[in-house]
Formats: C-alpha cells, structure tokens, sequence
C-alpha cells in the first residue's frame, strides 16, 4: 500500500541534488533557476519589457507577484541556510557562495572553518 501524503494545494514541492555542478554562479542563483515558473515569466517579462509592450508587461508582473516571486530569493536562501550553505557578510546579502560547512566530528576553533 502506497504512502499518502496530505498538503494544502498551494504548496509545491521541490528538491535539490546533494551535490551541484561546478558553476560560475552563486548557489542562490542555481536555486532560482530551479524554479521553471518563476524563470518562464521572467523570461516573458523581460521580452515584453523589449518590445516595449505596456500590457503585457502589466499582465507578467502580475503573474509574478501571484507566485510570491519577489520573496523568491529570500525563500531560496532560507532553504540553502536549512541545507548548510552559508553567506558572507564580505559579499553582497544576495550571494551565497557555493561552499558547504564542514561537518567536524569535534567543534573547530578556526573562524574560517577551515580545520
């Protein structure tokens, strides 16, 4: 017998690999572009945005505020926060570097982790 789950059907539910290509950007973006349709109404967005079509600019900013977008990097962080990932104060609040804290069997006196 199947396992049932049971969720309000508002909520969407997402994963993300344990281990992530190595790429020239921030793990907070590779989290964005996870989200298909947070990046299909962007993508319009920014066509309509070219073609300078007042409408449907309107109608996409619409669509993505349906979507909670604007909390979208917010929502994104929280999550790679809960998977370990961690931000630097050095760097802009929106990057998140791809690097993982290192799980010690015993607490590390070094700042950086590096131990």
């Amino acid at each position: 017998m199947a396992a049932k789950s049971l969720f309000p059907k508002t909520w969407r539910l997402a994963s993300v690999s344990q281990e992530t290509p190595d790429l020239d950007i921030s793990a907070l973006d590779y989290v964005l572009q996870g989200d298909a349709e947070l990046q299909a109404f962007q993508t319009a967005l920014a066509q309509a945005e070219a073609q300078n079509d007042g409408m449907k600019q309107a109608e996409y900013h619409a669509k993505l505020e349906e979507i909670d977008a604007y909390t979208a990097p917010a929502r994104a962080a929280k999550l790679l926060n809960g998977l370990g990932f961690f931000t630097r104060r050095t760097y802009p609040p929106r990057q998140i570097l791809l690097r993982r804290l290192a799980y010690a069997p015993q607490p590390c006196p070094s700042a950086d982790l590096s131990c």
